[in-house]
């Protein structure tokens, strides 16, 4: 008897195990979002994917400005921290030349906001040379007020024109 409750454990064991793995299945037709990436991708060379890759990480580097307080051209910590992300990325990518933007808000006028734009991108240059990118491969342009990011004329949509912005050629 003694025999047959061990053998009974034992199969009821594996039929719990076995209803357990199936229960965790997925189901038929619903894909995990890397089969769906491998799905995407299926089609391309190597060379295809990794331009494609290299395409979106050029999109991100465009994508993310720096900000700067009101009349200021120093650094702040965040800035610091999107500049050393910068850095890390156009040192992996020795082909890539920048053109790095200075921006102001509408307050000041024409001559004073154009000086600090350049004062903005100089800081900006300034760092990434710092980090070891090659002067070579940077140029920077101050486009003051003209070119807002946010039309409007309060204090949000300000901070946000107080900006550099990194553009590859």
């Amino acid at each position: 008897m003694e025999r047959k409750t061990v053998v009974f454990m034992i199969a009821s064991l594996c039929a719990c195990g076995l209803i357990f793995v199936l229960s965790c299945a997925r189901p038929q037709g619903v894909k995990t979002e890397s089969c769906q990436q491998m799905d995407a991708t299926a089609g391309q060379s190597e060379e295809e994917r990794l331009s494609q890759e290299r395409q979106q990480e050029k999109e991100i580097f465009e994508n993310e400005n720096i900000y700067f307080d009101f009349d200021q051209s120093v650094l702040t910590v965040e800035a610091r921290g999107v500049l050393e992300r910068k850095a890390s990325w156009l040192l992996s990518n020795a082909d890539v030349s920048i053109t790095i933007e200075g921006h102001c808000d509408e307050r000041g006028t024409a001559e004073y906001n154009i000086a600090l734009g350049e004062r903005r991108a100089r800081s900006a240059m300034d760092f990434l040379g710092d980090m070891g990118i090659e002067s070579s491969r940077m140029r920077m342009v101050s486009y003051g007020e003209e070119k807002p990011l946010d039309s409007g004329h309060d204090e949000c949509s300000w901070a946000k024109n107080r900006r550099a912005k990194f553009v590859i050629r």
